[in-house]
């Protein structure tokens, strides 16, 4: 971190402040700051600039409407971020909906991490909005008559997730379609009848509260869709997504058939 004292001592004290106030990660703007220390713009303009001249880089984020230091943007820990951009209570009046009243609402273990990133938004909030926004989302729920989705359907979620983020292939230990299909077999442990495939994951979905997952599947070469109820496992593989998979029509989840 750039040091504040090659600065003006007439200028560091403020100068400091405004920089501490960026690192923040709230909104701060030109007009923020005149007003916060009770000066005019044009002199926070010439803060700023001593502050770069000082190292310290301050640069104005367009999409995000408000100043940042670009050389402390990685300052997060591995996989933290920091959300700058501006979103108003519609937003997140949607996001609550879409969250809460979802199949995702119905797996063991995901409620703490959306408590979490609610209380993030609600630290933002004035008393009535927090309260009408606190209203909503204790009212919001899902229901399904169906059992109630285990940590590891969580657990293979999240790394279904994971590959399409990264576009890295997946080794799936899914159960075998061609027994899954035959009606007159029955069988009472169907992962002692389980194989590994090789699949590149495309989509995943919720269907009537079951979860389904569509893809590229390299031993099938073809799209293949798979209930999650049926893959008992998964790891990562080194392999990046094939180029002639990419240019595959996108299977769909409608006319596949759901393993």
């Amino acid at each position: 971190m750039a040091s504040i004292s090659r600065m003006p001592r007439r200028y560091a004290g403020r100068a400091f402040q405004i920089a501490e106030q960026i690192r923040t990660g709230s909104r701060v703007t030109a007009d923020d700051l005149a007003q916060k220390f009770n000066v005019s713009k044009r002199t926070i303009y010439r803060d700023l600039d001593l502050l770069r001249k000082s190292g310290i880089s301050v640069q104005f984020d367009n999409l995000a409407d408000s100043y940042c230091i670009v050389g402390e943007r990685s300052l997060a820990g591995s996989g933290e971020l920091q959300i700058r951009r501006r979103c108003n209570i519609n937003h997140l009046r949607d996001l609550i909906l879409a969250t809460r009243c979802s199949p995702w609402m119905h797996i063991d273990g995901t409620q703490e991490t959306l408590d979490t990133i609610f209380s993030m938004f609600m630290d933002k909030l004035d008393l009535p909005q927090r309260q009408a926004m606190e209203r909503l989302y204790q009212a919001c729920t899902f229901e399904t008559h169906q059992p109630r989705h285990s940590t590891l359907e969580r657990d293979l979620l999240r790394a279904l997730a994971k590959s399409i983020m990264d576009q890295v292939t997946l080794e799936i230990l899914v159960v075998d379609d061609l027994i899954s299909k035959n009606s007159d077999i029955h069988l009472d442990n169907w992962e002692d009848y389980a194989v590994w495939l090789q699949f590149e994951v495309k989509e995943i979905y919720a269907h009537e509260s079951s979860w389904f997952v569509s893809g590229f599947c390299h031993e099938h070469q073809g799209n293949r869709c798979y209930a999650l109820q049926n893959i008992m496992n998964v790891s990562f593989s080194e392999r990046q997504n094939s180029a002639n998979a990419l240019n595959l029509d996108s299977p769909s989840r409608h006319g596949q058939s759901m393993n």
